[in-house]
């Protein structure tokens, strides 16, 4: 169930570009799907999420987010490709990168790719298992996405010399990376 409208525009152009914004109050995963009907034979189309800037084509979108913001872009294929450029694709598989640099000091570059919308944790934890901070805890929508770690617990205090482990964890996916700080 949701609220749809129309936008009524002549089709004597390359193409255009819609924002979209869907809010919703209903908890857990939730299955999108946008189809533009009765498009010029020479038009195709494509779905960007504008937060995360990745291009998710056609497919259904799959998210847990109560608001979240798209582009529909509608054209011919030059248009869609002009209109591309800056947004890659959706990753093929969950990833967390090493970071870099490594060993590092003061701070470091954390990226991760996630294929689908996911609940997610991404924590720091010391050599005696016990967790310094708590990088992210959120719902995130899929994309790549990167961070930078200051050497600090949750407490901004600066930690000592020494390796940590970086910790992700969703639902479908975990992963964990040895970091090493020299002060």
């Amino acid at each position: 169930d949701g609220h749809f409208s129309t936008d009524y525009r002549e089709p004597d152009a390359e193409g255009y570009t819609f924002e979209i914004e869907l809010r919703n109050n209903i908890s857990g995963h939730k299955y999108i799907q946008m189809i533009p009907k009765n498009l010029p034979k020479s038009y195709d189309w494509t779905v960007i999420a504008l937060k995360t800037k990745v291009s998710l084509g056609k497919e259904p979108i799959r998210t847990s987010l109560n608001q979240v913001s798209y582009k529909l872009i509608v054209g011919t294929s030059d248009y869609i490709d002009e209109n591309l450029e800056d947004y890659k694709t959706v990753p093929k598989v969950f990833k967390l990168a090493q970071n870099y640099p490594n060993p590092f000091n003061p701070s470091t570059k954390i990226s991760y790719q996630l294929p689908i919308s996911s609940e997610l944790d991404l924590s720091i934890y010391n050599i005696l298992g016990q967790k310094v901070i708590t990088l992210v805890s959120d719902n995130q929508e899929a994309g790549y996405y990167e961070i930078e770690w200051r050497g600090t617990n949750q407490s901004n205090q600066l930690v000592s010399s020494g390796i940590y482990f970086l910790h992700l964890k969703t639902k479908h996916f975990i992963q964990t990376i040895k970091m090493i700080l020299q002060r």
